[in-house]
Parts: structure tokens; C-alpha cells; sequence
């Protein structure tokens, strides 16, 4: 977990991060609710921001983590998903 590899790497400074994307308009998503005959609709209807990630979206989050603005954040999953997660859509 990001948790315990923040403890054993922060002594050296060392962040340990990830990211939780939500569902991100990407080729493989799209064939994928293709594939399963999945209703994308409804699963935007749980999803609070009511629309797919943008690819860019997020990649500025791990651009964000990689930066020195984040230089004091180590052992956090930086949920990026819309308020998917804050919807209780586990």
C-alpha cells in the first residue's frame, strides 16, 4: 500500500503516491461498455460530475503529484473520479 511505503521511503524523502481514476473516455473503456452491452448513461448517472474523465485530466493529477507542489503529500490514493467515490459507488 501507498501507506506503508510512505513510512519506509519518507526518511529519504521519498514520496510514495497513487492514483484512483475514475472511468476516463479512453478507446478501452468505450469498447469495453460496447463489448458487455453496458449502459453508459446509467453509469454516469452515479458518477456526481455526471460525465466521463478526460485522459489529460488525469494525467495532470500524476503531474501534479510528481511536482514540487505535492513535496509534502506521501502515502495518499488521490481519488480523480468525478465524486464517484464520495457517491458511495464502490
Amino acid at each position: 500500500s501507498t501507506q506503508v511505503m510512505a513510512i519506509d521511503l519518507a526518511p529519504y524523502q521519498v514520496r510514495a503516491n497513487a492514483i484512483g481514476p475514475g472511468h476516463t473516455d479512453t478507446p478501452m473503456l468505450r469498447a469495453g461498455v460496447e463489448q458487455r452491452g453496458a449502459d453508459l448513461d446509467k453509469i454516469l448517472a452515479r458518477v456526481p460530475m455526471g460525465r466521463l474523465a478526460e485522459p489529460d485530466e488525469i494525467a495532470e493529477v500524476a503531474v501534479f503529484l510528481a511536482s514540487d507542489a505535492s513535496r509534502f503529500v506521501t502515502g495518499h490514493c488521490l481519488l480523480a473520479d468525478g465524486g464517484w467515490a464520495a457517491n458511495g459507488s464502490w
